[in-house]
Parts: C-alpha cells; sequence; structure tokens
C-alpha cells in the first residue's frame, strides 16, 4: 500500500506528464531524458525534506529546485 508522500508525488508525477502531453511534447523522449538524468546522478537529482505534503507543492518546489539548478 503506497503510503500519502508516494500519492502526492504520484500524482503530481502524472499532472506533470499530462500538462506535457496537452501541450504537445513527447512524452517518451521526456521520460527517457529524465531516466538518463536520474542514472547520471545529474544536478537535478536531488529531494529535499521534509516531502511534501500536496501535489501542488510537490510540483510548486521541485519547479524552484529545477530553476535554481546550476547552468551548464
Amino acid at each position: 500500500m503506497a503510503t500519502q508522500s508516494e500519492r502526492v508525488l504520484e500524482q503530481a508525477l502524472m499532472a506533470m506528464l499530462g500538462a506535457c502531453i496537452d501541450l504537445g511534447y513527447d512524452v517518451d523522449k521526456l521520460a527517457k531524458k529524465a531516466q538518463m538524468l536520474i542514472l547520471d546522478n545529474s544536478k537535478y537529482n536531488r529531494v529535499e525534506q521534509p516531502l511534501p505534503s500536496t501535489p501542488h507543492e510537490a510540483i510548486e518546489r521541485a519547479l524552484s529546485t529545477i530553476k535554481s539548478a546550476p547552468r551548464l
């Protein structure tokens, strides 16, 4: 059984992917790139504590983290 935090994060991920589809992005290409970033231990691979309590908060915090990541 999933925890509340897992449900929040999954719902946020589903909403983000749904938005990508609605905007015409290639979600298969997006997913492959995201998986590569995880495997490559990229600058985007960090998680803050405590975990967000709502999907909206999860999206906002992830967006803030990504925007503040150093650009190469």
